[in-house]
């Protein structure tokens, strides 16, 4: 009888673990499929030519892309240092101030894009926020 329990327990296990994993897939491949249609049908939309449109889809898909998996593995590390796996590595404090500045590195390229904004623009918003984040990554340290 306890051998057929401890069965039981292992593949109600593997049932719930096979199921959170098709829940995180579904969400990784439908935000990701959204985004991209998005960004592809918006920058065709907008009238710029074809270098430009490639370039501003460049701009807009791949750091949403990043910002996802970096989110997903701070969801992961969080999770494994709450259920005490985890010993040392960085602290929660700064892996959600990377994923602050990921999500307006994400934002700012959405909104420079959409209000065609000047690239050179663009690209000095996003120069000062990466230098900003470093300075805060030195200054946390």
């Amino acid at each position: 009888m306890y051998r057929r329990a401890v069965l039981t327990n292992r593949f109600y296990g593997a049932v719930i673990v096979g199921w959170m994993t098709l829940l995180v897939l579904l969400t990784v491949f439908l935000v990701l499929t959204l985004e991209s249609t998005w960004a592809a049908d918006y920058v065709t939309r907008s009238g710029r030519g074809p270098v430009a449109c490639a370039a501003c889809y460049l701009e807009l898909y791949p750091p949403a892309a990043a910002l996802l998996v970096w989110c997903l593995g701070v969801l992961e590390i969080g999770a494994l240092k709450a259920s005490g796996d985890l010993i040392g590595g960085p602290t929660l404090g700064q892996l959600f101030t990377s994923v602050g500045l990921g999500a307006g590195l994400v934002t700012l390229a959405h909104v420079g894009v959409i209000r065609c904004w000047h690239p050179a623009a663009r690209c000095a918003v996003y120069l000062a926020l990466v230098g900003l984040g470093a300075a805060w990554v030195v200054w946390v340290s």
